[in-house]
């Protein structure tokens, strides 16, 4: 029986950015992802660009995501 398909990691980085109730950093998401910082980032700015998430600058000058609703 052949085992299923991985779930993409932009699918994963948007389910939890959907569940997410505040603002998630780049770096965060990467490790609940189970991802690279630069392929988050990469996954992230695509997301913006389709108008998926949008993104806001966070204390210490990293970016935060939230899901557009």
């Amino acid at each position: 029986m052949p085992y299923p398909d991985p779930v993409p990691t932009r699918v994963r980085i948007q389910r939890i950015l959907a569940a997410a109730h505040e603002p998630v950093t780049t770096r965060r998401l990467a490790e609940l992802a189970g991802t690279t910082h630069p392929q988050a980032a990469r996954i992230l700015r695509r997301l913006e660009d389709d108008g998926a998430a949008v993104s806001q600058l966070a204390a210490g000058g990293c970016y935060a995501w939230m899901a557009t609703r």
